[in-house]
């Protein structure tokens, strides 16, 4: 792969990372647009181990877990690419995530201007080249800080498979 083109895939792979994010912000679950993201054998694994797989299963769980907050905001950056060969590749970035709990989620003793939490971390993951455009087959979200209220709460929703 010549500079050019390897400059033009790290683009395109960053923009489906940052799609995946908007989704989540933007609450879009949709079978369309999550297999714009995912490929169909895709894995997300989540902070406490749990792994959804595929396109529509990811989006199923994402639409169960995202409706206990109002609003959250994924912001990414730093992003390093490896390349496996032509059309695979791995990624790393940074991540933070604000979360604002919807009303009568997280704590309930925080003032409501004050429940939320806010994450950092690492994601890593695999995308692969399909014939539309680049698609996510793994996707590791690793926090490495948390901070704000209603943190166990949000633990208690995902279940360890």
């Amino acid at each position: 792969m010549n500079d050019p083109d390897k400059l033009l895939h790290t683009i395109a792979i960053t923009e489906v990372i940052n799609r995946y994010c908007a989704a989540v912000d933007q609450k879009q679950f949709d079978m369309a647009t999550m297999s714009q993201i995912f490929a169909e054998s895709a894995r997300v694994i989540r902070p406490n181990g749990t792994i959804t797989t595929g396109p529509k299963e990811i989006g199923e769980s994402h639409r169960q877990s995202f409706s206990h907050f109002q609003a959250t905001q994924h912001l990414t950056s730093g992003f390093l690419i490896t390349w496996i060969d032509r059309s695979t590749a791995r990624f790393r970035a940074n991540l933070v995530a604000m979360h604002i709990w919807a009303e009568g989620e997280g704590d309930p003793s925080a003032a409501s201007g004050d429940n939320y939490f806010l994450a950092g971390g690492v994601i890593t993951g695999q995308v692969a080249l399909a014939t539309d455009g680049w698609r996510i087959t793994e996707f590791i979200n690793e926090p490495t800080w948390r901070q704000g209220t209603g943190f166990q709460q949000m633990l208690k929703m995902f279940k360890t498979k």
